[in-house]
């Protein structure tokens, strides 16, 4: 992956309660190989924040934010909401 390449990758959600369970190696649902890779590059390559705290350093930038559909339409409030936060902070 892109810590392995040597990135700094962080991940930013609107969602504080997934940004602290990600921070300790407790990511929802539990996958094994997920915990692996946290507990490899964490701290260190890869870190998260919610979209609040505006210190970034990093050369990637990994966003999950909820995007609701329907059929004829994609909800990409939440993505724009966190690429204004990161552009706005760098």
């Amino acid at each position: 992956g892109l810590c392995e390449l040597g990135f700094q990758v962080e991940g930013v959600d609107i969602d504080e309660s997934l940004i602290e369970a990600l921070k300790a190696n407790q990511p929802r649902g539990h996958d094994r190989e997920i915990v692996a890779l946290l507990r490899k590059y964490q701290p260190g390559r890869l870190t998260f924040r919610a979209v609040r705290d505006s210190s970034s350093k990093a050369d990637v930038y990994v966003l999950t934010a909820p995007t609701p559909f329907s059929v004829q339409t994609l909800e990409l409030r939440h993505i724009h909401q966190c690429l204004d936060d990161i552009f706005q902070k760098t």
